[in-house]
């Protein structure tokens, strides 16, 4: 899955697609990194069969049978549109046979999986009402010596300087955090694995930090990347902004003008995403 929607799930649908699509269009880097480190936690291991659990749209599931060539890879979301887009890029890529898709929902019970080697869960585990109820059930589906390995968003990614609006992306980031104050968006889940059972848990951080001019081969995707999120949390944060930041928005994520985000030439994203890994034993 996912990179965090910061908005109730179930909504603007097609925006969550989106944004989960140029999430790994744009931050390839991050996702090679990733995966090797990945690919390291699994070393000698068998990689026979792997889960995707709260897959979206596959940039996860996609990227792990890209580094695991020899695996079968099954992705799981809630979601039948989400499963349909996992489908859609497995066959465009050549990987039909090697890619599956389950529709489940990961806080109820699940269905009969099958053991998995690796089982992968990005910016979906915080989402949940029962994460220890998760890893408990990742538990069981592992082999013995089988790898869990989780990432979660540090925060909410930035795109604009300070000089844009005196500030404005920092104050749309305190009125995001006081609207989500008490949800349990960036978790740390070391204790989580350690008391389902997992052993070896470590933790590795990536920074994203990457600028973008008006001619990079990027900047088309990262504007649109900008603009749906930035589009996305606009009807969260509106309410706590002042009437000139929320014109200022509203010119920030429009489709045209010289100060969307879609045509600017000097957007710097900037994020970062913890990742855990735990071993069965």
């Amino acid at each position: 899955m996912t990179p965090p929607t910061h908005d109730p799930r179930g909504h603007h649908h097609d925006s969550i697609a989106e944004l989960l699509d140029l999430d790994g269009e744009v931050l390839h880097r991050y996702w090679s990194d990733v995966m090797a480190w990945v690919g390291t936690r699994v070393a000698e291991r068998p990689t026979d069969r792997i889960l995707d659990v709260g897959a979206g749209t596959g940039t996860g599931t996609i990227a792990l049978a890209d580094r695991f060539p020899g695996a079968h890879v099954v992705a799981a979301d809630i979601s039948p549109e989400m499963l349909q887009r996992v489908q859609h890029r497995a066959a465009h890529r050549g990987m039909a046979e090697r890619v599956s898709t389950v529709q489940m929902n990961v806080d109820e019970g699940w269905p009969e999986l099958g053991a998995f080697d690796v089982v992968w869960a990005s910016a979906a585990l915080h989402e949940l009402a029962d994460a220890d109820a998760a890893f408990g059930n990742i538990f069981s589906v592992l082999n013995p010596s089988g790898l869990l390995a989780v990432v979660e968003m540090d925060g909410p990614p930035r795109f604009l300087d300070d000089s844009v609006g005196a500030g404005l992306e920092a104050r749309i980031h305190d009125v995001l955090g006081q609207v989500r104050a008490g949800d349990n968006d960036h978790p740390d889940w070391s204790t989580n694995l350690e008391g389902a059972g997992f052993t070896a848990v470590e933790t590795a951080s990536f920074s994203i930090d990457i600028a973008i001019g008006a001619d990079d081969a990027d900047a088309e995707s990262a504007g649109r990347y900008a603009q749906t999120y930035l589009r996305r949390i606009q009807p969260v944060v509106a309410g706590g902004l002042s009437a000139s930041d929320r014109r200022m928005l509203d010119e920030l994520i429009a489709d045209d003008g010289p100060s969307s985000v879609r045509h600017r030439g000097d957007l710097h994203l900037r994020a970062g995403r913890t990742a855990w890994a735990g071993l069965r034993p």
